[in-house]
């Protein structure tokens, strides 16, 4: 995307992948064509990806131990496991995330637990308490926990197998670790 022309070039996902080096197939399907809201898309299907991943990755670890996950429709996805995963800042991470839920790509639900503690001493655990202090916030009169959004998408994901074919092909001979 060029933010200078407002301009957007659209690659094929085999050249995309060569060029930013993938290491996924599983791309998302775009069927508007008006491209004003292209980057929320873009916000939202990289949203949607860790959602699928994170939850691939719970279902697979309760499987081990021989549990089983709730399938909900909304999904857990901190902002600090997105800032970290993609190397952004936290703030970035929920401003995307508010520009793909403006633009109708993903639904969040705000999520509280509610805590046991007068209002008036809200501000002397915030002051005297440690970096978790900051999540308290009042709600309907009542102090509470702010846990992190859960997240729901709208977006359809894929697997593309011919890219799916390039990334094996390419994790086989890679000419790094033989030494050319």
């Amino acid at each position: 995307m060029n933010s200078k022309r407002e301009s957007v070039r659209v690659v094929s996902y085999l050249v995309l992948a060569k060029k930013l080096n993938f290491q996924s197939a599983t791309g998302a399907i775009y069927e508007q064509q008006n491209f004003n809201n292209f980057r929320p898309f873009i916000y939202a299907a990289v949203v949607t990806y860790y959602l699928h991943y994170k939850d691939r990755i719970a279902r697979q670890s309760a499987r081990k131990q021989g549990r089983t996950t709730s399938n909900c429709r909304y999904r857990d996805l901190p902002a600090d496991y997105l800032a970290k995963v993609l190397n952004l800042g936290k703030s970035t991470i929920v401003r995307y995330r508010q520009k793909a839920w403006d633009a109708g790509f993903i639904k969040m639900k705000h999520r509280f637990k509610p805590l046991l503690l007068p209002i008036e001493e809200l501000e002397f655990c915030r002051i005297y308490g440690d970096e978790e202090a900051w999540q308290l916030v009042i709600h309907n009169n009542q102090v509470k926990i702010q846990l992190s959004n859960a997240i729901s998408s709208y977006i359809c994901l894929r697997t593309k197998p011919s890219l799916k074919k390039h990334i094996q092909a390419r994790k086989k001979v890679d000419p790094i670790k033989e030494g050319f």
